[in-house]
């Protein structure tokens, strides 16, 4: 390894990386779902039934998947774009989330690559 490419290594910004990766996925994946909207799939019409008719708990799951459900819903009017972007709202959210832990519990470089793969 040289010299330049040893230095170049010391000199990443790993935090800044990562917020231009989580932002331009996160922005390909909102334009992709309104833009390319497909059908819902089993899971996904299985859990908005449970948001149309929330209740305290369910067979196999706590209340929260049908609440969550019954927000998305509402707020995106039973629209296949506004049923997705929960799961992605909440996805992007659990990576931002698992890098600030892994920066704080082992460095930033640890925590790109922790979260990239």
């Amino acid at each position: 390894m040289t010299e330049a490419s040893r230095d170049f290594q010391r000199h990443i910004d790993w935090d800044r990386w990562f917020w231009i990766g989580i932002l331009m996925v996160f922005l390909f994946r909102a334009l992709y779902t309104a833009f390319f909207p497909y059908d819902l799939t089993g899971d996904e019409t299985y859990y908005w039934d449970w948001g149309r008719h929330p209740d305290w708990g369910y067979f196999s799951k706590p209340p929260l998947i049908g609440w969550l459900m019954a927000l998305a819903g509402w707020a995106g009017r039973n629209t296949v774009f506004g049923i997705r972007i929960f799961a992605l709202l909440l996805g992007t959210g659990t990576l931002i989330f698992l890098f600030l832990l892994g920066r704080r519990m082992y460095g930033p470089k640890t925590a790109f690559w922790g979260v990239t793969a």
